[in-house]
């Protein structure tokens, strides 16, 4: 009876409570001695039977009511009709009012309500979609029907996680069908993002809720992405440049805290990219920490699911865990420079990511059937094509790819891959696709002179050797010509030092030299290219140096075919490095062979072109 001495009581809170039986000591005849002077009343998610409802007539000077409640699915919704009906004719007073999940079975009885003049009116789960004009009934509506009720639901719920997860399901859907039909939301995105940003803070360890909440964040930032592409400079609306780097922050914090849960790390790695891309610069190094750390968790799957069967689901999810962690880290070293490369490099990342190849390796070796060694597979080419990148011009990671194992992880891979045999063509584009990555990454090795003579072993040589002819039946073409180009060039650099420094006895030094030059004058100087050089200084390197004119054709023939296929590019990169110099002088000197003379001509043409201009495209 402790209600009948609280004559200063304004506000009440009772949610949650549950109503045991009939003569429960929380009736709300308690309150009568207080019904003038309350203008506040919680009692969300109590559990009332519709007969307490009607005393709540009494409570003349109430303001804000919440009678709503989310019934488990062996619970009836209450009845409300009777309520609008009776009660709340009776509170003049009336501003807030929520309601949601409550059962309305006359739907038209809701307009009762227009007359109270509600600032805020909560509907959720109310399923009223016959009611057309539902924002007359109050300034603000939460539900899910519309995205400016959605915003509402976001911030009136901020604490109530199961209403949250339901709301930003909601915001995703109905967010990504009105792109679809072209509806326009710019008017409320930023305010959306902010309270999505909100939630996300609010919940760290939510595993659900951060899962939807980032995918909202995918949804919502979609047509920014594209503002940004065609206007870098300038922020889609003010304040995303802050919103940006809040969501790096949350996103960064949500990977250190769920790196088991593949939906949620695959949608926040997907976001951190995509910010990535905008903000390169802010959390770089905190960023692929995190992600380094979720490899480092997964890898210690992988080495205990070794002994397990090959459906075993925690092997599984390792598996796409990993390839998608490694495939966004290599997505953002791609878009850093040079230096950030080097520091990256000190990080742990090479050692790890070699760590995980291994394992797929092995896993790809011990695996019978094709689809689970197409997946590892996948994972393998992913992590090469990232070593390949982070060793790009990049002496130091060079050497600590070969000082931790990486050449005979190449070898052993090397020799798998070009014992495959299958029917499968997903799969043997797979295996293309990694031993051009490979190649890619030996280029840089090759690239570098005193890491060099630790190539000159007879199988890793003769491996480059077999493959300056590589051929596989409908294979693709780009792929096909990058793998013979990576091993002519790898050989290329090896030989640029000269015949006093060959210590491999499988095949000769001439073998090679004819080699390089017997597959260079096969090649169709028109083919397209996926490989992409910011500088052409490894390749001018061979035509600085005395060396057989082998190396030189091939380091020609490179330049030749670049500044061909995009002279936009490649030109003027071409004349800032000094290319055209070595160029001239190359076809100038009467010793030169016609190949090699034919080349430099005709990239010379291209070089001394008026209509290509010296700004390099991207």
């Amino acid at each position: 009876h402790c209600f009948f001495s609280l004559k200063q009581l304004r506000w009440l809170g009772m949610a949650k409570l549950k109503k045991h039986n009939q003569t429960s000591p929380l009736s709300i005849q308690l309150l009568t001695s207080v019904t003038n002077e309350l203008i506040g009343l919680d009692l969300s998610e109590t559990l009332w039977d519709i007969k307490q409802h009607f005393r709540l007539k009494h409570f003349k000077a109430l303001q804000q009511l919440d009678i709503s409640y989310y019934p488990t699915h062996t619970e009836e919704p209450a009845r409300f009709d009777d309520v609008i009906e009776s009660t709340l004719s009776a509170m003049t007073s009336l501003r807030s009012l929520d309601i949601s999940s409550c059962r309305i079975e006359h739907q038209e009885k809701i307009y009762k309500l227009k007359p109270l003049n509600l600032s805020f009116l909560g509907i959720v789960g109310n399923d009223l979609f016959y009611i057309q004009d539902i924002d007359s009934l109050a300034d603000k509506v939460a539900s899910h029907r519309k995205l400016e009720h959605i915003l509402v639901l976001l911030r009136k719920y901020r604490n109530n996680i199961a209403v949250l997860e339901q709301a930003l399901k909601s915001l995703f859907t109905l967010h990504r069908n009105r792109i679809e039909l072209g509806y326009c939301s710019a008017h409320i995105e930023p305010q959306l993002f902010e309270a999505v940003l909100c939630t996300l803070e609010r919940f760290p360890t939510g595993t659900q809720i951060q899962h939807v909440a980032s995918a909202c964040l995918y949804t919502l930032n979609n047509k920014n992405e594209l503002t940004l592409r065609s206007n870098a400079d300038q922020e889609p609306y003010p304040g995303y440049d802050r919103q940006v780097r809040r969501a790096i922050t949350l996103l960064t914090i949500s990977v250190n805290v769920h790196t088991y849960e593949r939906d949620v790390l695959r949608n926040c790695m997907g976001m951190l990219l995509q910010f990535c891309s905008y903000q390169k610069d802010y959390m770089f190094f905190e960023i692929i920490h995190s992600l380094i750390n979720v490899l480092e968790q997964q890898k210690g799957v992988l080495e205990q699911s070794r002994v397990l069967s090959i459906e075993d689901p925690l092997r599984e999810t390792a598996r796409k865990i990993c390839t998608f962690t490694v495939r966004n880290i290599n997505n953002i070293i791609c878009q850093t420079t040079c230096s950030k490369k080097h520091a990256v490099g000190r990080m742990q990342l090479i050692e790890t990511i070699l760590d995980i190849s291994r394992l797929s390796f092995s896993m790809f070796q011990q695996s019978p059937h094709e689809t689970e060694s197409l997946d590892f597979c996948l994972l393998l080419l992913e992590s090469w094509s990232t070593l390949w990148n982070i060793t790009d011009e990049q002496a130091s990671n060079c050497d600590k790819f070969v000082e931790n194992g990486g050449l005979e992880l190449y070898h052993e891979t090397y020799l798998v891959c070009s014992q495959v045999r299958t029917d499968d063509q997903t799969v043997a584009s797979s295996i293309t696709t990694l031993i051009r990555n490979m190649l890619g990454l030996m280029g840089n090795i090759a690239e570098v002179p005193h890491i060099r003579p630790q190539l000159l072993k007879d199988d890793i040589i003769y491996s480059f050797y077999l493959l300056r002819n590589y051929d596989r039946p409908y294979e693709n073409v780009s792929d096909l010509i990058e793998i013979r180009y990576s091993a002519a060039g790898i050989l290329s650099h090896i030989c640029s030092d000269g015949p006093d420094t060959w210590t491999v006895t499988r095949v000769t030094y001439q073998d090679i030299l004819d080699g390089i030059e017997e597959s260079v004058d096969s090649w169709d100087i028109k083919s397209k290219r996926t490989i992409n050089y910011k500088s052409f200084n490894p390749i001018l390197h061979i035509l600085r140096v005395q060396c057989p004119y082998q190396c030189k054709l091939w380091a020609v023939w490179a330049l030749t075919n670049l500044c061909h296929c995009k002279p936009k590019r490649f030109v003027p990169m071409l004349r800032r490095d000094g290319g055209v110099q070595l160029l001239n002088k190359l076809n100038e000197d009467p010793s030169c062979p016609e190949n090699v003379r034919g080349l430099c001509t005709f990239t010379l043409v291209k070089a001394y072109d008026p209509n290509i201009g010296s700004d390099i495209e991207e």
